[in-house]
């Protein structure tokens, strides 16, 4: 009768005395009743500032589940519900927060109408998801995930919530990497893919995608599954056209990059492997026209010419000075592959070295050489065992060979 007529008032009081008297049963009591209809934003009022005193939660969970499904006061209704799983997860209450996730998308199920309740969602299901991944249970995450999907394609139309779940399939690609489990992985990739693709005018959505493609590639790899990662720079190649985004322009530069020296060093099995090659070669330097700033397409565009100018060295063709201060200055540009863009750098070098050495030009050859072991110690102060250093000297005891010093895995 007090809230009816005072219902901020009471809530305040009600709020205040479970704090002050904590283990005073009858404040929590009156506190946590179901509500009359009129006196709901008082109730949750109430509940938001002493969610954490009440020994039962289910009590604030049966009258979210019999709210009226046009309520207005979705707001309050969502912030709940993303308390209350942080109160569980808090608790290590790991079946609790489960079941009361699947409430939770009973809950919103019935309200898909409700745009308060929808744009709520992502921030909800967080809370719900971030618990049941630290604690890995993968199984209860995937079914959650299940029903974030089935949501999603609800209301497909405008893609809202496609972002959340192509978050919770990354993470759930991550589990199912670390277990071993390729279905899983298979089945993860192919929904982000899925609605990433049929939003291409998200960039978020991409960014997710092609950031999970790089770790999803190394883990094929070290299991022999070459078709799989061609298959995937496919897919962020067919991404990269439609949002055309630096951070997916990256990433699809060095998956290329990784690709083209794969098939040079005759790691994959695949027919037609010099038309593969020039593809991803094209490729990287395409990114590269575009987007000249980046770091990470500057390292892979740069390995792969440094390769080809290294391969050129044996026959001592033609390398200019242009040739060499283009690489300088890309190494200027990359503070962040200091050791990686030197490396780049010193091939050229190298290949300008034999160059002036067929030709005659030994004092500026020599100059050449200088550079190179300047460069060779300044790496090993900074990193210790470098692969310039190490070129420097086999050069000056087997004059002409190149093939050993073949560029790594680019990260």
């Amino acid at each position: 009768m007090a809230r009816d007529q005072t219902i901020l008032e009471f809530s305040l009081f009600l709020t205040h005395a479970i704090k002050d008297f904590p283990d005073t049963d009858c404040f929590k009591t009156m506190a946590f009743l179901p509500p009359k209809d009129t006196d709901r934003f008082g109730y949750y009022i109430t509940l938001l500032s002493s969610l954490r005193v009440e020994d039962n939660l289910c009590s604030a969970i049966d009258v979210l589940m019999t709210s009226p499904v046009s309520d207005n006061f979705g707001i309050w209704e969502s912030e709940l519900w993303r308390r209350i799983a942080i109160i569980l997860t808090e608790q290590d209450e790991l079946d609790a927060l489960f079941g009361t996730g699947c409430q939770y998308f009973d809950f919103v199920e019935q309200r898909l109408d409700n745009q308060t309740i929808i744009e709520a969602v992502p921030d909800v299901i967080e809370a719900f998801f971030v618990g049941l991944h630290n604690a890995e249970k993968v199984s209860n995450f995937a079914k959650l995930a299940e029903r974030l999907t089935k949501i999603t394609e609800s209301i497909s139309q405008d893609g809202y919530l496609a972002t959340s779940c192509i978050e919770a399939y990354q993470r759930l690609a991550i589990h199912y990497a670390r277990a071993n489990d390729l279905k899983g992985v298979r089945g993860s990739w192919k929904i982000m893919v899925l609605y990433t693709n049929r939003f291409p005018g998200n960039v978020d959505n991409g960014r997710i995608v092609s950031e999970i493609a790089e770790q999803l590639c190394d883990w094929y790899l070290e299991r022999g599954a070459v078709g799989r990662v061609a298959r995937i720079i496919n897919e962020i190649r067919t991404l990269y056209y439609e949002c055309k985004t630096t951070e997916i322009a990256e990433v699809l530069a060095v998956l290329e990059a990784n690709a083209y020296f794969r098939y040079k060093k005759g790691e994959d099995d695949s027919i037609n492997i010099d038309e593969k090659m020039m593809s991803s070669k094209n490729c990287v330097s395409l990114l590269y026209e575009t987007h000249h700033e980046s770091e990470r397409v500057i390292l892979a565009y740069s390995s792969i010419l440094a390769d080809i100018f290294m391969d050129q060295a044996y026959f001592q063709s033609p390398v200019t000075i242009e040739d060499c201060e283009r690489f300088r200055d890309w190494k200027s540009k990359c503070p962040n592959y200091k050791l990686e863009m030197s490396e780049h750098y010193c091939r050229v070098l190298f290949a300008r070295y034999s160059y002036l050495r067929g030709i005659g030009e030994e004092s500026k050859a020599r100059s050449i050489l200088n550079e190179m072991r300047g460069i060779g110690r300044e790496l090993s102060r900074d990193f210790g065992e470098n692969d310039v250093a190490d070129m420097v000297e086999f050069m000056l005891s087997v004059p002409g060979r190149t093939s050993l010093f073949s560029p790594k895995t680019l990260k």
